[in-house]
């Protein structure tokens, strides 16, 4: 007995102690796969709180279980679906700003509560920018489906048919057939890349699907010589009472139009079916029309191919085909219509073309002529020169069995386009082709022209430059061409000058009247003479996510030495600028995949391209920046953004000031940062001011788990303001309000020249005596707004009357700071402030900062009264 017990004892201790499950934390999330991936039973209540683990509305979540969701392609839809066996929770999509940092930069919330027993559905339209992770809280054990498509690549997202007849159309590119869809029985087609619909007759009788007149691509034209592939689609349909519990009804590959589709059934008023429209395996997907309609019709009659004029048709072509096409036909009934040219025609049957009145039959069956019927209208080419184009109106008239499209006659327009020109009239002119290399000095080039048929007078080209980097008169110029009479081919012709001087490649654009635009690349032949001197910039890596500062010497030689500084650490490199002022070096930071850099001279000035390229990523892997070199030394050549300047965060999310901060400049272009971030972390760092005025800081923050990047350009002058750049990489933090909102972010922020001030003046200009105002609000106040009088002393010390709230605050006239505290209506602690003053004369004089409380923080304004 004793021994039984002891037994029952141990299961009962180890049941206590289960492992939590395997996806119990981020850092370990189970991965979705493909399209279509089902988890089942999977247990929260054996799940634990993990320290990483975001707060829902400011609330721990909880027990928690982590899934990841693969790249999804763009315009995409993510469906997941919780089927509840027991308990109750909240199902959360998250994206990931950081891949690096996945734990600490989660944004979003798109959430879902499933309750016990209940099935609960999320749709979320998603692109191929998204990095997803999923969530589950709660407690008890539940069923979780994933898929990932188009928005009606499965059953359970059918699109809606409406009506008892229509076309929809759609495409089948990147459409996928996951496990869960419904199986075709064996022998009939087989199917891929589905994409669904859902439709409910409100008849009872015969009902009818096809695909005819689907092609390749959208254009579905086989006018013009064009012959585009049709599409080998494949149809079926199924019924059921639900989505994920459909049976096979009917298929069919090719009874349609060419290898197109075609379904009838016996359709049931009120009962829904689904239909899927595929491609057949081993063919090429591409685009569809899905028609529905009941049987017993002889189908609507439309011409096709007149929505837009054919470009350039000659009267020398002899003959233009036209097609007459049918659509929601059944195929046991027969249909017939007419066709004559109307007295609205410009050009004159018998002189310009052959008077027409052709009878069309579409007889009953599947074959392509109960589909489609064509016929001709015959041209006349004479020797009259005729400035304009002439005009053939045609129309569909008298049918049988069936209807004209959109219920009466369609009418169709040909344009005839004479081919003996006038110079300057449109004669089917175009370039074969408009993007062209040529190396600095090449001196005369032609570029070819070619028309659209072998008639046709003799024509100039009138040309004129449009846009590009290249100067007209000094990189290229002298403009001339045309085409000869009867000639199918002529040219342009330009020069390329030689300036001698280094510009890197430049381009420009040219438009020619009556046949189009080519752009030209001009190829700079003249060496690179390096512009010694010190280069800096930022530039992002990590889709963004991340900041990487630039820091290289470029000496006489060409030869050029710095580092990247990046996560917490600085990676040196070296190399040469070759003849065109470019190198290349690799950045193997540890712990990361490599950086590629690029320097890329522009001008013989030292203005640079600067590239790195992320291989680590496949969205944004490029950062691109513009720097200048700049010799700044401080004797002979200083800084002329030397002095101090003071910055105040721009707002974002629910944090109204992201930072404040005074930032001194040296003669020598050393910038030093100096402030505190909306949640009290305090950062001082350097960083260098370019030959452009731009600022260049990055360093590691948030005890080291973070980032801070500053970049943009300073003010050069007392009065202006500037917009910089401030980026955060924030870790996650328990209890932080904000930490969903406010993780990796940039905000603009404003920044000023800041003069400390002298004896007897007051260090804003709305303090014109001695009373001021401060304004609180935000953060902890819950949206109250506090005012407070203010006394500013001739020492421009800063005064409150003393209250509840005890505001304090204190000027550091030297830097533009100043600091505090405040203790918010109904709390004993006092909350730090910080902030800066942005003295200008067009803000009337402000100081911006916030009060904080290590989650969020608040807003404070100082300013007139």
């Amino acid at each position: 007995m004793k021994t039984l017990i002891a037994i029952l004892s141990l299961i009962i201790t180890a049941a206590a102690h289960a492992a939590p499950p395997a996806n119990d934390s981020i850092a370990k999330a189970a991965k979705f796969t493909g399209s279509y991936t089902r988890f089942e039973n999977q247990n929260l209540s054996q799940a634990t709180a993990s320290p990483g683990d975001p707060l829902l509305a400011g609330v721990s979540a909880g027990k928690t279980l982590w899934y990841s969701v693969p790249t999804p392609r763009d315009s995409s839809t993510l469906i997941l679906t919780v089927e509840s066996v027991s308990g109750e929770g909240t199902m959360t999509v998250f994206s990931v700003f950081d891949g690096e940092n996945v734990a600490g930069s989660l944004r979003g919330g798109f959430g879902k509560t499933f309750t016990a027993g209940a099935t609960e559905t999320l749709n979320i339209g998603v692109s191929s920018a998204a990095n997803l992770m999923v969530m589950l809280s709660g407690e008890g054990t539940f069923h979780l489906t994933y898929r990932l498509g188009f928005a009606n690549d499965f059953p359970i997202t059918a699109t809606t048919l409406s009506g008892d007849k229509g076309t929809v159309s759609g495409f089948t590119q990147y459409a996928t057939v996951s496990a869960d869809e419904p199986v075709v029985p064996d022998g009939e087609p087989a199917m891929r890349n589905t994409v669904w619909y859902k439709w409910t007759p409100s008849f009872t009788g015969t009902a009818w699907v096809d695909t005819n007149f689907s092609f390749i691509n959208n254009s579905g034209d086989v006018l013009f010589g064009q012959n585009t592939p049709l599409h080998n689609t494949v149809l079926a349909v199924f019924s059921g009472a639900s989505a994920t519990s459909l049976s096979h009804f009917a298929s069919d590959e090719d009874s349609g139009y060419g290898p197109n589709s075609r379904v009838g059934f016996q359709a049931q008023a009120g009962e829904t079916y689904y239909i899927a429209v595929g491609t057949v395996p081993g063919q090429t997907p591409g685009y569809f029309h899905l028609q529905y309609y009941p049987g017993g019709t002889g189908g609507e009659i439309y011409l096709f191919g007149f929505d837009a004029i054919k470009g350039s048709i000659l009267e020398d072509e002899t003959t233009f085909p036209i097609y007459v096409r049918r659509r929601y036909a059944d195929p046991a009934m027969s249909a017939g219509c007419n066709m004559a040219d109307l007295a609205a025609s410009t050009a004159s049957p018998g002189q310009d073309f052959d008077s027409f009145s052709p009878n069309f039959t579409f007889p009953a069956g599947a074959t392509n002529a109960s589909w489609e019927q064509n016929t001709s209208i015959t041209l006349h080419n004479d020797a009259a020169l005729e400035a304009q184009s002439e005009k053939v109106v045609f129309t569909l008239r008298i049918p049988s069995n069936a209807t004209l499209g959109s219920g009466g006659e369609l009418v169709g327009n040909l344009l005839i386009y004479d081919d003996e020109f006038l110079a300057g009239q449109p004669g089917g002119l175009y370039f074969p082709q408009k993007n062209i290399r040529v190396r600095e000095g090449a001196g005369q080039q032609f570029l070819a022209v070619l028309r659209d048929g072998s008639g046709g007078n003799a024509q100039s080209f009138f040309t004129t430059a449009q846009s590009g980097t290249a100067t007209e008169g000094v990189d290229f110029g002298n403009f001339a061409g045309g085409i000869l009479v009867g000639s199918s081919h002529g040219n342009v012709s330009f020069n390329i000058g030689d300036d001698f001087t280094f510009e890197g490649d430049e381009t420009f654009t040219a438009s020619v009247a009556g046949v189009g635009e080519f752009t030209v690349t001009i190829e700079d032949d003249d060496p690179y003479v390096p512009e010694p001197g010190t280069l800096s910039t930022v530039l992002c890596y990590g889709s963004g996510a991340r900041h990487a500062q630039l820091i290289a010497t470029v000496a006489q030689s060409g030869a050029v030495t710095g580092k990247v500084m990046l996560l917490g650490q600085s990676v040196s490199f070296s190399g040469r600028l070759d003849l065109r002022g470019e190198m290349t070096a690799l950045i193997a930071p540890k712990g990361r995949p490599s950086l590629v850099l690029s320097l890329s001279a522009r001008d013989a000035d030292g203005g640079f391209r600067v590239e790195l390229l992320d291989s680590a990523v496949t969205f944004s892997p490029r950062s691109i920046e513009n720097a200048r070199v700049q010799r700044y030394k401080p004797k002979t050549n200083p800084c002329p953004f030397a002095g101090a300047f003071t910055l105040a965060g721009g707002d974002f999310s629910t944090v109204k000031t992201a930072c404040a901060a005074a930032i001194a400049v040296t003669p020598g272009g050393m910038a030093r940062v100096t402030g505190r971030a909306f949640d009290g972390t305090p950062f001082a760092f350097a960083g260098l001011v370019d030959g452009n005025g731009e600022l260049c800081a990055v360093a590691p923050s948030f005890a080291g788990k973070g980032q801070l990047a500053f970049s943009g350009p300073l003010p050069a002058l007392v009065g202006q303001v500037t917009d910089i750049f401030v980026s955060f990489n924030r870790p996650a933090r328990a209890g932080d309000l904000t930490k969903l909102e406010v993780t990796t972010s940039t905000v603009h922020s404003t920044v000023a020249r800041y003069t400390p001030p002298g004896k007897d003046q007051y260090a804003l200009d709305a303090w014109l005596g001695s009373a001021g105002k401060a304004t609180l609000a935000n953060g902890p106040l819950m949206g109250t707004t506090i005012l407070k009088n203010l006394t500013i002393t001739p020492t421009n010390a800063i005064l409150a009357a003393p209250d509840a709230e005890l505001l304090k605050l204190k000027l550091l006239p030297k830097t533009g700071i100043f600091v505090g505290s405040f203790i918010p209506p109904g709390a004993a602690k006092p909350l730090p402030i910080f902030g800066a003053l942005t003295d200008l004369p067009a803000l009337l004089g402000t100081g911006t900062g916030f009060f904080f409380d290590g989650k969020n923080g608040g807003t404070i304004t100082l300013g007139k009264p």
